[in-house]
């Protein structure tokens, strides 16, 4: 689940009954994704504080390694090792996170297929 209000995921465990935090700096809005260009109509809009929105995790056939994730306000898509996610409050993951490339544009929502394909929705 992502806190998009303070930049963080919400990590719940159904067989535990429990949930944690999970915090790292690439998941806070990053300005240079800050500005909004919109098509029809026509528009610009500066957006400063909008934190991880869209995630998706790596397919199940492969073991669910990685959650890809990015603040709505950024241009740049982030991979963090599940297993960092999974080990309770972590304040930082630090190591385990990874720029995997930028965007063309700010997306929200992310899915991802049985074949690890990625899709984000602008």
């Amino acid at each position: 689940i992502t806190d998009s209000d303070l930049g963080r995921l919400v990590v719940y465990s159904l067989k535990q009954d429990k949930s944690w935090l999970v915090q790292h700096s690439s998941m806070r809005a990053d300005l240079a994704g800050a500005t909004f260009s919109f098509i029809n109509p026509p528009a610009r809009l500066r957006i400063a504080d909008n934190n991880i929105n869209g995630i998706a995790v790596s397919p199940a056939v492969t073991g669910s390694k990685y959650i890809y994730y990015s603040p709505l306000t950024s241009l740049k898509m982030f991979r963090l090792e599940a297993s960092a996610a999974n080990s309770g409050n972590v304040e930082n993951v630090g190591d385990s996170v990874v720029e995997v490339g930028e965007k063309r544009s700010q997306t929200d929502g992310l899915a991802m297929d049985d074949k690890g394909n990625l899709y984000m929705q602008e």
